[in-house]
């Protein structure tokens, strides 16, 4: 979710099958997100959506995690191809993280720029058989830009053919995301009880 106008919020955890799941809702915005966390410190997935002028609720967009495969119907629909590669989004606590599946073309042919009058990463292959461009959502909404940043790039081979793109988070991000984890553990306290919540400024 590109917007850095979120506003304030309301959080929610419960536990879901063994995992938090930690719901925020952005009253003036109409913007929902929800998080799922493995541990304090590992997240699984976080998607958000946002409710459309008429308030019916938007599409989810992930942007850590995969998005589970539609239902296809009796007849079949389209689908996406299982062969291109597919770029999902990963975290940890000090890096932001991309994998990039189905790339099976040795390391020294991906390189990782940064584009700064776009604002976007740009990843390229020599062969010109894979290009992405993509922003890094919680540096919009934290009104940061990727200049200066440590970049780097992994090539899994040996049949996985994984490409593992990091950049480093800078002090202010991590003094941010340290602070949503205390609104988490605030919001998870007492949710054997059936859930707990706090505000979000």
């Amino acid at each position: 979710m590109y917007r850095s106008d979120l506003g304030r919020g309301t959080t929610t955890a419960i536990k879901v099958s063994g995992r938090l799941r930690v719901q925020t809702t952005y009253e003036v915005s109409g913007v929902e997100m929800v998080e799922e966390w493995s541990s304090p410190t590992s997240l699984l997935s976080r998607r958000w959506r946002e409710a459309s002028a008429l308030g019916k609720d938007g599409e989810w967009e992930w942007e850590i995690g995969v998005r589970p495969p539609a239902r296809v119907e009796a007849g079949g629909e389209i689908k996406a191809s299982d062969v291109n590669p597919q770029f999902i989004g990963r975290d940890s606590e000090d890096k932001f993280v991309w994998h990039v599946t189905r790339c099976p073309w040795p390391e020294d042919n991906y390189s990782v720029s940064y584009d700064g009058e776009r604002d976007e990463f740009v990843l390229r292959t020599g062969n010109r058989k894979y290009y992405k461009r993509w922003r890094v959502p919680t540096l919009v909404r934290m009104g940061l830009g990727g200049e200066g940043l440590e970049v780097r790039v992994r090539w899994m081979g040996d049949g996985e053919d994984l490409v593992v793109i990091e950049v480093e988070k800078n002090e202010g991000v991590k003094e941010e995301e340290r602070r949503r984890r205390k609104e988490r553990e605030k919001a998870a306290e007492g949710m054997e009880g059936g859930g707990g919540d706090c505000k979000q400024s």
